[in-house]
């Protein structure tokens, strides 16, 4: 170790002159229980010098916590959980996760279920526990570190996002596309609006989020990337392409009061967007070179969320998109324009 100046986990090497000193040996494959024992470290193999040390054990205290606690599952998606427990030897947390593969369980499947390596799997809107067991190597060196059984759980709240792109609004959803400045319909969907004001092109939409206890629990938040690329006609009539993109992460695409309904007592959440191209170009470095949009490619990509009062690192987010494709001459191009789940193609 010296000679070849062997690093250690840290990059650290044992210095030249070094004669005497303390060592600690870890089980990397098996954290849970581990299969070391002391004997002697051969520290020059060329003359056979061994050294005898005389070495503690080493395990974990409690408790073991669980990853999330409170876990934050939406319906019909997944979430990964796992355990960590406290190394006092190393002053840190490890991820003894796969000590408990294949014990966990859920306490309302109907809600939430729970694979072999603790992904929890919507089901439907609720909450409910779910919990492990594994063994570990505890930390009572006077007993040399006997093994233990733990069995850590929490809580697992499931809710429920999704964006309606067509049809009617959803029964109980009380506002209005006319709060919407640029669109023209008060139906979802994909609207030419470009008769009603200039170069304006969107889709409607509906986002609803269902919670298993209260909407009042909740902070709206929504954020917004992407692309427009294409041609506008300029004042002396020739066509000049132009590009633009959007970065406007939450909050800055928050839904305004407007078009967000959320009722304290009730289990869900509405609010409207209608995302899309709403004027002509102007060119923001030159507002001279500005005029009707004649043809473009419009890409959003959005994250819509709700995220708990009592602890905001609890969210439940799905991502969605709208693609508006608009031909020459200023025509909806219906068969190529998309919306829906994911990013845009």
């Amino acid at each position: 170790l010296i000679r070849e100046n062997v690093p250690d986990k840290t990059g650290k090497t044992l210095p030249s002159d070094l004669t005497t000193g303390s060592y600690e040996f870890r089980d990397l494959t098996n954290k849970g229980v581990g299969s070391l024992f002391e004997g002697k470290i051969i520290y020059d193999k060329t003359y056979g010098h061994v050294t005898y040390g005389c070495a503690l054990c080493c395990g974990y205290s409690t408790p073991t916590p669980l990853w999330y606690d409170p876990i934050s599952v939406i319906i019909t998606s997944f979430q990964d959980d796992g355990v960590f427990a406290w190394y006092p030897c190393e002053n840190q947390y490890d991820d003894v996760s796969t000590a408990f593969y294949n014990r966990w369980s859920s306490g309302a499947p109907s809600v939430v279920t729970v694979d072999y390596y603790g992904t929890h799997h919507g089901a439907a809107v609720g909450s409910t526990t779910s919990q492990t067991f594994g063994v570990l190597q505890s930390n009572n060196v006077h007993l040399m570190c006997p093994t233990h059984g733990y069995t850590p759980s929490g809580t697992a709240n499931v809710n429920s996002i999704t964006v309606h792109f067509n049809g009617s609004l959803s029964s109980g959803d009380n506002k209005s596309f006319s709060n919407v400045a640029q669109t023209c319909s008060s139906t979802l969907g994909l609207k030419d609006c470009s008769t009603n004001y200039p170069s304006t092109w969107v889709w409607n939409v509906e986002i609803e989020a269902d919670v298993f206890d209260d909407a009042a629990n909740y902070t709206v938040s929504q954020g917004v990337t992407g692309s427009t690329s294409g041609f506008y006609r300029a004042s002396n009539g020739t066509l000049q392409s132009f590009s633009t993109s959007t970065n406007m992460p939450a909050p800055q695409d928050n839904p305004p009061s407007a078009v967000l309904q959320q009722v304290s007592g009730q289990k869900v959440i509405f609010w409207l967007d209608a995302p899309g191209r709403g004027t002509i170009y102007t060119d923001p470095n030159n507002p001279q070179n500005s005029g009707p949009i004649d043809s473009m490619t419009d890409a959003k990509n959005f994250i819509s969320s709700i995220c708990s009062t009592a602890n905001p690192s609890n969210c439940w987010r799905k991502n969605w998109y709208v693609k508006i494709v608009v031909n020459s001459g200023g025509t909806l191009d219906t068969a190529n324009s998309k919306a829906g789940f994911g990013t845009a193609p």
